[in-house]
């Protein structure tokens, strides 16, 4: 999930799910297969494309929008996400898709440019994020009315603001009088803030409850939910996450992460568990939830986790796509799963950096050191674990967590943790500035929709 798609997700998450907006009266919920929007009424009138927005002179179509909702739906679904009422996140979209336009058109002011082989790598990892292959894809795409030129249009102009963003981030500069106030600002805060925010992982398995379900189907959706809940009393965990409608990656484990950023239901239904115990069922919008409380953790401003890790990374060529990395990367999860090669072997014969004569080993690595699409999913792995293939900007990746340490540091490693911490807090306000200027600046005309347009 890049930076820019899922901003607008981010910025109305609610009590429900973690980057999903606030739920309204409708609901549509997200299972294991891709499935379309509501289908138009037999009867009612056809009207092909319509302008919903105009900005500078430059259109937003009915049919963009359109496009833009379903890419959504297939990447909250890759996430194991339900989805929000659709007439609310299309109003939201349409005000977020208003911003991204003027500042596509800002940055390409300021010569910044995509290339045609970094939108079909984008596509392809797409496809791949999604378990299809690249012509799967286009299928899916295609039946669900969405064009293709759209959809290469769409991802030139996310890969674009992804550009500007870190265009603008980058410029923030940290001198030496502002880390020093920022670092006492944080010592400040430390005793009262680190008491009160601890890091939690939780895992969990949901029955969803479909839109508009009758009582009966909720009592039946809630014993299934109860049967669940006393089985992982005493069973696998990871062995009933097949029955689960949510996520099943990393047996449905969410990830270490400030317990702020769970959902409020989920962090009280935890909240007397101890790690390894497990939640009676819990109703949200989206169903029953069924937790189990897989590691928690108060941070420490002179400590921090150093994390263990190989890895092995492929990079695509003019012989191998991406989807051909991907998945010989797939199979040499399965063969290492299987004994048939070690993750040293297989990394030492198929890895393509320097890490390859050392069996992938990475070594000790402190936070902050490797791009974000990379350590995101690092950060999600329990020692021992592989990841499925992961793409980045260096290749195709299959990441393995060997260990984890708590260490302490000094004050030269705290004065550059805090420079980092500065310089990021720094970028985003200007970036943040930046896009409320661009946003200012432009000319903006909403149109009403004709009469019988389709939904």
């Amino acid at each position: 999930m890049s930076h820019r798609t899922w901003a607008l997700a981010a910025a109305c998450a609610g009590a429900c799910l973690a980057f999903i907006p606030s739920a309204h009266a409708q609901k549509l919920h997200a299972s294991t297969q891709l499935h379309s929007y509501t289908q138009r009424n037999a009867g009612q009138q056809v009207v092909s494309d319509y302008i919903v927005a105009v900005v500078n002179n430059e259109p937003i179509t009915h049919q963009e929008l359109r496009a833009r909702l379903i890419r959504i739906e297939l990447q909250l679904q890759h996430a194991g996400q339900p989805l929000p009422d659709r007439a609310e996140l299309e109003k939201q979209l349409l005000q977020k898709m208003i911003d991204d336009r003027a500042q596509v058109q800002e940055a390409k002011d300021m010569g910044l440019r995509v290339d045609d082989a970094s939108v079909q790598q984008a596509l392809q990892n797409m496809a791949a994020q999604n378990n299809l292959t690249d012509t799967q894809l286009l299928e899916k795409l295609r039946n669900d009315g969405v064009s293709i030129t759209q959809l290469r249009h769409d991802l030139r102009d996310e890969l674009l603001l992804d550009k500007v963003h870190e265009y603008q981030v980058s410029r923030a500069k940290v001198d030496e009088g502002e880390l020093d106030t920022f670092i006492a600002q944080q010592k400040g805060l430390s005793g009262e803030a680190q008491q009160s925010s601890e890091y939690i992982n939780l895992a969990q398995l949901l029955v969803a409850v479909p839109e508009k379900a009758t009582p009966d189907q909720v009592a039946a959706l809630r014993k299934k939910a109860d049967d669940l809940a006393a089985r992982a009393q005493h069973e696998d965990f990871a062995t009933l996450v097949k029955y689960s409608d949510a996520q099943r990656a990393n047996a449905g484990a969410m990830g270490l992460r400030p317990s702020s950023e769970y959902p409020d239901i989920f962090v009280n239904a935890s909240h007397a568990l101890k790690v390894g115990q497990v939640s009676s069922p819990v109703r949200s919008e989206a169903g029953f939830h069924i937790l189990k409380l897989l590691e928690r953790k108060r941070p420490s401003n002179d400590t921090v986790v150093e994390t263990l890790v190989r890895h092995i990374v492929i990079k695509p060529d003019a012989q191998h796509s991406e989807a051909q990395t991907i998945a010989l990367l797939r199979q040499l999860k399965q063969d290492i799963a299987s004994g048939k090669i070690s993750f040293e072997e297989a990394a030492s014969k198929y890895s393509q950096d320097g890490s390859a004569l050392r069996g992938g080993s990475l070594g000790w690595t402190e936070p902050g050191q490797f791009v974000p699409e990379f350590e995101a999913v690092m950060n999600t792995l329990t020692p021992g674990q592989i990841s499925d293939p992961i793409v980045s900007r260096f290749g195709v990746h299959l990441i393995q967590v060997q260990d984890r340490r708590r260490v302490q540091v000094d004050e030269a490693q705290q004065r550059e943790l805090a420079r980092r911490a500065l310089q990021q807090k720094k970028g985003e306000d200007a970036y943040r500035q930046w896009a409320e200027d661009v946003r200012a600046r432009a000319f903006i005309e909403m149109r009403p929709a004709p009469d019988g347009a389709a939904p």
